[in-house]
């Protein structure tokens, strides 16, 4: 075996990995259009109670209660895992109506096709004057909170544009510059408001300058808790809100067998890829651990992740229930990543490696120790109670040690 040094790079020549190979007990891929698991034959689930919505194919799409999110903005089709979150606007996609305030500018309903694909997206109109904009004023607030806003907008030709976010009617909140271009993209502002807040007030300006004539299409706002903007919430009359998703397999007794001495004839060991983690957030943007993968209904398990680092940067970690093994890694939203686990319970050791998805040499931290078994529960869970959005690639489960995880 080679050695096992933090900082490791195993280097050989680059080639495609053999899901067909023997070894494997776990083995799923979204890009095969289906969530099987070749192994086992079992489907994935979703406890999601609500719907919710996706993109895929370059548009926004909804998915029903219980199905499992696809989507493909990233390039390859992956499971898209989204935290539960409450869009605080009313009206998101009709800014005509009352609920919006207008200010320099006039709104025409459903004037051109939005990213949804219907003829849905409104007109915001100039009338000249300066700073025109549309704004809403929501009462679900509390002192300290951390928003995000988001929209879609799309100008007449390019423009610069404005997200702000005011408490109380004043400008205690702050704003940020958007640039609005002839095709439609989603801009976000996240602002984390002062004491004393007892009203928000979004603002969206479709042009920050003076004398403005012109027009700039708009679609889909949402206002929600939180550092990061998460998958679009539709609202009408009221706020929404939308469930954490919840997917994942019965454990198959295949797995069970590699993951725990207890469950198996033989002494625990195996690999855990997973290709194409796709994090909708900085490694900066997160204050909470959370998962990626699990065999138990619990945070902290096969592989999830963490900011805290005394040395600063992200963490990519694993725990059995008793033993940790982690690996620095300062991810970046929006870049696909690799993640790897690999124990022993014969060697006694763990050990959690990544790279870019477009390298070929893996990069890992420490072996650390392991005590012969995961902690299990019922179900192979997706981002267990998920906190922060993200993509997911294929899973694969091999029943050895794998010295290069190709």
């Amino acid at each position: 075996m080679q050695s096992l040094l933090k900082g490791e790079v195993l280097r050989s020549p680059l080639r495609r990995p053999l899901r067909s190979s023997a070894g494997l007990v776990f083995d799923v891929d979204p890009a095969r259009g289906n969530l099987v698991d070749l192994v086992s034959g079992q489907n994935a689930t979703n406890g999601r109670g609500t719907e919710r919505t996706v993109i895929r194919g370059g548009r926004v799409r909804t998915v029903g209660i219980g199905q499992v999110a696809l989507s493909d903005r990233y390039g390859k089709t992956r499971i898209d895992i989204q935290p539960a979150a409450t869009n605080l606007l009313t009206h998101s996609e009709a800014f005509d109506n009352a609920a919006w305030s207008k200010v320099n500018c006039i709104v025409s309903a459903n004037a051109i096709g939005g990213p949804d694909g219907n003829t849905t997206a409104d007109k915001i109109e100039f009338t000249g004057q300066d700073y025109p904009r549309v704004k809403q004023t929501t009462s679900q607030a509390a002192d300290g909170i951390t928003v995000t806003l988001s929209a879609w907008l799309r100008g007449d030709t390019d423009r610069t544009g404005r997200l702000e976010v005011s408490s109380n009617g004043t400008s205690t909140g702050g704003s940020q510059a958007i640039s609005i271009t002839t095709n439609w993209q989603r801009f976000h502002y996240t602002v984390t408001m002062g004491a004393g807040t007892g009203t928000i007030t979004p603002y969206i300006h479709a042009s920050y300058a003076t004398n403005q004539t012109g027009h700039v299409y708009i679609w889909g706002a949402q206002l929600e808790a939180g550092q990061v903007p998460t998958a679009y919430i539709p609202t009408v009359a009221s706020p929404v809100s939308r469930a954490a998703d919840a997917v994942g397999w019965t454990l198959p007794q295949a797995l069970k067998n590699i993951l725990s001495t207890a469950e198996g004839p033989a002494a625990a060991q195996g690999t855990l890829v997973v290709r194409g983690w796709v994090p909708e957030f900085n490694h900066g943007d997160i204050t909470t651990a959370c998962s990626i993968i699990g065999a138990s209904d619990a945070t902290a398990s096969l592989l999830y992740y963490q900011d805290y680092n005394p040395l600063g940067g992200g963490l990519i970690r694993a725990y059995d229930g008793i033993n940790g093994a982690l690996v620095v890694n300062n991810w970046v939203a929006g870049k696909s990543y690799d993640l790897a686990e690999r124990w022993s319970a014969g060697l006694g050791l763990s050990q959690v490696g990544h790279k870019l998805s477009s390298w070929n040499d893996w990069i890992w931290g420490d072996p650390a120790p392991f005590d012969g078994s995961f902690a299990l529960g019922s179900y192979l869970n997706l981002g267990y109670s998920p906190t922060y959005p993200f993509e997911i690639g294929s899973t694969e489960f091999h029943e050895k040690w794998l010295e290069d995880p190709r």
